[in-house]
């Protein structure tokens, strides 16, 4: 089920990777956060040091870290900003991988639409779900709802994967309608440098 982002990059050595840099969030809410902020910015305009320091106050400043982890969490910046702009729609969550239990599993997607949400907010967009256009507030409605799953006493039957997986489709899907949304409103002129990640 999670393909995409897993083919080029690994769930494991990432979660290592953030759990070495101190990070307050899990991996799973870090991506959702990323994700949220690239919904409201385009990547020339993403700000590298302003992601890390909301993973933690405790993150090295990004001209602290070396040159092997700079240059992984590039990869992983780019690679998501490349499936949100895919026109074959290739963007997933960065979840665990699909041999995990189905609680932390369940656990993690609900990490990620926390962090999704507060994405959007520290990107400057204003939540509110009862005011935004007819076309994104029921998705914005179920991802506030989904970041509030309860994650005990899941088993692993077919019918509790079953349902996990249209829930993590939904998710996918609610993104992007929010990302076209989004993008439809914002100004998306290119600068005339080439390295468009912002430190």
């Amino acid at each position: 089920m999670n393909t995409s982002i897993h083919q080029s990059l690994n769930f494991v050595n990432y979660d290592t990777l953030l759990m070495q840099l101190d990070t307050d969030l899990a991996l799973s809410e870090a991506h959702g956060l990323l994700v949220g902020l690239l919904c409201t910015k385009s990547l020339y305009q993403f700000n590298v040091m302003g992601w890390l320091h909301e993973l933690g106050e405790d993150v090295p400043n990004w001209d602290d870290l070396d040159t092997n982890t700079q240059q992984e969490i590039t990869t992983l910046i780019e690679n998501t900003n490349s499936q949100l702009t895919d026109p074959l729609y290739s963007f997933m969550p960065f979840l665990p991988n699909d041999d995990e239990l189905l609680s932390e599993r369940t656990q993690a997607l609900g990490e990620w639409c926390v962090g999704f949400l507060a994405g959007l907010s520290l990107g400057g967009y204003y939540i509110d779900p009862e005011a935004v256009q007819n076309d994104i507030s029921e998705a914005l409605r179920d991802i506030s709802a989904i970041a509030k799953l309860a994650s005990d006493n899941l088993g692993q039957s077919e019918e509790e994967e079953k349902a996990f997986i249209e829930v993590v489709e939904y998710v996918r899907v609610a993104v992007l309608l929010i990302l076209n949304t989004l993008s439809s409103m914002r100004d998306d002129k290119p600068p005339k440098e080439e390295n468009c990640l912002v430190h």
